[in-house]
C-alpha cells in the first residue's frame, strides 16, 4: 500500500509537469529470506529478485513476484494483474510476475 501511495503521489506531481520533467520510478518487490550484515548490507535471493523485478517494470509501475501475491489476503487479490512468467538471469526457477494495479 505504501508503494501504491508513492506512485499515486508521483502521478499527481507529474500531471503538473511537462513530460521531460516528470519523475517516474520503477519498483520491484518479492517475499523471501534476506541476510543483513552491518558491514556489507542486505543480501540474498529475495534482494536479487526484487532488483530484477524493478528493472523489468515499466517506469511508474510496480512489479511483484508470485511469492508476494501468495501472501496477500484474498480480499486484496484484485490489486494484482498477471504479466508473465519468466526465469530471470542467474535464478534456477521460473517465477510469476504481477503488476500492481494503481488507480
Amino acid at each position: 500500500r505504501s508503494a501504491i501511495a508513492i506512485q499515486r503521489r508521483f502521478r499527481e506531481l507529474n500531471a503538473e509537469r511537462p513530460r521531460d520533467g516528470q519523475m517516474r520510478f520503477r519498483m520491484g518487490f518479492t517475499a523471501g529470506d534476506v541476510v543483513f550484515d552491518a558491514a556489507s548490507g542486505v543480501h540474498g535471493d529475495a534482494v536479487n529478485l526484487a532488483a530484477r523485478l524493478e528493472r523489468m517494470a515499466p517506469p511508474g509501475e510496480i512489479y511483484v513476484s508470485g511469492a508476494t501475491v501468495d501472501q496477500v489476503h484474498d480480499l486484496e487479490r484484485d490489486l494484482f494483474c498477471f504479466v508473465r512468467q519468466e526465469q530471470p538471469k542467474n535464478l534456477s526457477r521460473v517465477i510469476q510476475i504481477y503488476q500492481v494495479v494503481i488507480n
